[in-house]
């Protein structure tokens, strides 16, 4: 069964999400968000495939947990969201193996959604999709700054853009981590509790640090896996070219 971990920092009136689901077997999950609305990480204005309104579908494996990002208006909650497992067995009309549901969720809608598609007729468009004025369809919201979803449709597209947020956050806790444990005497233990938010943040904290801890390694182990079987694997062109 899959389980989630998370962490929230608000700042200047924006709530800044991250999710990480991980599970012991291959399976879809369907993740929430329990707070409204939901601003997800967007490419060119339109909301990264897997999204849909304020819910995220993806596969996870055992070894490749889903890494989520995204930001809100709204204040913080535990949990942020809420995972549901998705029936992935369904077939397509024609009777094939792969239902036309799975193939959106890994491709994504091929139209954007309605809350990026500007009012007005096609007139008022630019080439490139954005208003007559100049501004993105997405105005006046504040960038999801550091959310990234790592569906293997990003992967394949960008493979940095979908890991270093979550490397740049493990970063971020560490150096708060490495503050607290450095303190020296009771007033310089009061002032690096305050600056995380409080004693009850310094537990979430240690929470979230044994978390990455495990994401960490399952990265690791995944990683010398995979160099192992790069470093074994040679694609016979001379003799594909001859037999083809």
């Amino acid at each position: 069964m899959a389980s989630l971990d998370w962490h929230q920092t608000r700042r200047d009136g924006v709530t800044l999400v991250e999710l990480v689901v991980g599970a012991e077997a291959a399976e879809w999950v369907r993740v929430e968000s329990r707070l409204q609305p939901v601003w997800p990480p967007r490419r060119q204005g339109v909301p990264v495939a897997g999204w849909d309104g304020a819910s995220f579908e993806g596969r996870i494996e055992p070894d490749a947990p889903l890494v989520l990002g995204y930001a809100s208006p709204a204040a913080p909650l535990d949990p942020p969201a809420q995972l549901t497992t998705v029936d992935d067995s369904e077939e397509s009309p024609d009777g094939t193996a792969v239902s036309p549901r799975a193939i959106v969720r890994t491709l994504g809608e091929s139209a954007p959604p309605r809350d990026v598609v500007p009012a007005g007729t096609g007139s008022e468009q630019t080439e490139s999709g954005d208003s007559a004025a100049g501004t993105p369809a997405t105005a006046g919201r504040p960038p999801p700054a550091g959310s990234t979803t790592s569906t293997a449709t990003a992967a394949v597209s960008d493979p940095e853009a979908a890991i270093e947020p979550w490397f740049d956050a493990v970063g971020e806790r560490l150096g708060e981590a490495e503050r607290l444990a450095d303190v020296t005497g009771v007033e310089e233990a009061h002032g690096a509790v305050e600056a995380v938010g409080g004693i009850d943040a310094a537990r979430d904290l240690r929470k979230q640090l044994e978390a990455d801890r495990q994401q960490l390694r399952r990265l690791r182990e995944r990683q010398q896996r995979l160099a192992e079987r790069l470093a074994a694997v040679e694609i016979p062109l001379s003799t594909l070219e001859r037999v083809t």
